[in-house]
């Protein structure tokens, strides 16, 4: 085989470490890359990969690298050999490369509404110095935050000294979200040590979905699964129209995916019951294709008690109810970032594109591409990170 069609098919996988996440995006990968004759020769980096990845790019033998790389400078010696490079940004964001990565923003956000609706009159952050990811959960949670008439505390450490002084300086009942389930469950730690509990005194929630640290914290942990599998079948995709040219020279700075955020005991304040609880649910679970038994189920109703309930309090059916909630929540998704349509279909429940391209115009007379188009427009600028 000639060093140039190795070249053109070679790519590489770097990760600092490999764990459920990077098994999973890994997964996803493999499952859109091209198959045959076609089929991508696959290098996985892990650790210490700066001087490999560098020996493959100075060699020809690589046609392009995946990964949270760390300076401007390490993806423009990658640029220079003719690499294509897709930055899954976490630690940084980078330029001039196409960035991808979860909704980091809409998930601090998310975190701000769930602590809020379960009671908690001080909000708080806690992340990672110098981490991107850190950066956007935060103002995503302190935008939304600000909403309300709370205090809102915006603490960058991993130090247990102040995470314990964090804790023991918010009002109770205090909600703190914690960009990893290791942060949230050094939380947990303090709160005990202070003698307080989760979640009745401090509400908490992770990033990560990681059992293990709830195992360690002795509590089920309320977390974001990260959307991995998605993002590595995504980016397989993405890479496929890179190498045939087929996207722009510059192309689009950032790439948005939904991460799922899982509700569990050390969030829960109010506990819910009946119709409230199914709804409480419902709305934070919008991506399930919901049906009228299930909801029912939820509230520990019959079908026919449930729906008499829904109409009495909220005057709609249960399936104008949901339907209502996700069209609000496409809005929203179709007003923010380059989230495609496709994730956009998805996060709102929608497995076929087309079905949900179908309801989002028969609901707002116009596609989705118009509505977004049309935002933007009546905007000043596009939106920022």
């Amino acid at each position: 085989m000639k060093r140039n069609h190795v070249g053109e098919r070679s790519v590489a996988l770097a990760f600092p470490r490999i764990t459920e996440d990077e098994l999973a995006f890994l997964e996803g990968f493999r499952d859109a890359s091209p198959g045959g004759v076609k089929k991508w020769e696959l290098w996985v980096l892990t650790g210490g990969y700066e001087a490999n990845l560098r020996r493959l790019a100075e060699s020809s033998q690589l046609a392009a690298a995946i990964g949270d790389f760390v300076s401007k400078e390490w993806i423009q010696a990658l640029l220079d050999q003719k690499v294509k490079v897709i930055q899954l940004a976490d630690s940084c964001h980078l330029e001039p490369v196409l960035n991808v990565h979860p909704d980091y923003m809409e998930m601090g956000a998310e975190a701000a509404r769930a602590l809020q609706r379960n009671g908690c009159i001080h909000l708080a952050f806690l992340g990672v110095p110098g981490h991107f990811s850190s950066a956007c959960y935060s103002q995503g949670f302190v935008k939304t935050a600000k909403n309300w008439p709370v205090p809102v505390t915006h603490r960058m450490t991993t130090s247990p000294t102040l995470i314990s002084e964090l804790v023991q300086n918010l009002k109770k009942p205090a909600g703190i979200f914690a960009a990893s389930d290791r942060l949230a469950r050094m939380v947990v730690d303090a709160v005990r040590l202070q003698g307080l509990k989760v979640p009745y005194d401090v509400a908490v929630a992770g990033v990560g979905n990681r059992r293990l640290e709830s195992v360690l914290a002795g509590i089920p942990l309320s977390s974001f699964e990260l959307p991995s599998y998605d993002l590595g079948h995504q980016v397989a995709q993405l890479l496929r129209q890179l190498l045939k040219k087929e996207m722009p020279p510059s192309p689009p700075s950032l790439r948005f995916f939904q991460a799922r955020f899982h509700e569990r005991e050390s969030s829960l304040r109010v506990v819910r019951k009946g119709l409230e609880k199914a709804v409480a649910y419902v709305k934070s679970h919008l991506e399930i294709a919901w049906n009228m038994e299930a909801f029912a189920q939820l509230a520990g109703m019959s079908r026919r008690s449930f729906e008499m309930a829904m109409r009495r309090k909220y005057k709609i059916s249960p399936a104008r109810f949901v339907q209502e909630l996700r069209m609000q929540k496409a809005k929203e998704l179709l007003t923010r970032g380059e989230l495609a349509i496709v994730e956009i279909s998805r996060a709102c429940g929608y497995s076929d594109t087309s079905v949900f391209c179908v309801a989002f115009r028969r609901w707002t007379r116009m596609s989705a591409g118009e509505f977004r188009r049309a935002s933007f427009a009546g905007s000043s600028s596009s939106p920022q990170l």
